[in-house]
């Protein structure tokens, strides 16, 4: 019963993988053909911010296990306490969305994108291009959670080791 429901939990973990990848892709492609009709819309150099052609699997299981953590893959989740919503549980009205809006200099990001896989993903990707260029896990998690102690890291390390365990397997 038990490798029955790892078995289950893998493959959901694969198409939702697969799904995510062509999301990214997709909007790859559509701030690339922004990008070319009109350098201005950005607010810094267009070389500060690089988007990745190629899949980055390290980068992609610690993003899973962020949301593993932050929603449990939950779109829709919100902190009945804090008002935080969607897979990264954005704060509403949060610096976090500001930010990413003035580094592409447009409005385009607002409190109802923290309920959308695609957006949240845009607005996380844009902040972390820009204020952790390499990557790293823990400047990630003090990006997304800066009051969160070390206990936040331990718990995303977690679950990223034990995804990445389980991709290795498959």
């Amino acid at each position: 019963m038990k490798d029955i429901v790892i078995k289950m939990f893998v493959v959901g973990v694969l198409l939702f993988s697969v799904h995510l990848q062509k999301v990214v892709n997709e909007q790859y492609t559509l701030i690339d053909n922004l990008t070319q009709e009109n350098n201005q819309l950005r607010s810094i150099p267009p070389d500060t911010i690089k988007l990745e052609k190629n899949f980055d699997r390290d980068w992609f299981l610690m993003k899973l296990a962020l949301i593993k953590v932050e929603s449990n893959f939950d779109s829709l989740a919100i902190n009945q306490i804090s008002k935080a919503g969607g897979l990264y549980q954005i704060m509403p009205s949060s610096g976090f969305l500001q930010e990413a809006n003035r580094l592409i200099n447009r409005n385009e990001y607002t409190d109802i994108c923290r309920f959308s896989p695609d957006k949240s993903t845009e607005v996380f990707e844009i902040l972390n291009q820009r204020y952790n260029p390499k990557k790293d896990l823990g400047l990630m998690c003090r990006l997304h959670n800066p009051s969160a102690g070390e206990w936040y890291k331990e718990r995303i390390m977690k679950e990223y080791e034990f995804f990445k365990k389980i991709s290795f397997q498959l």
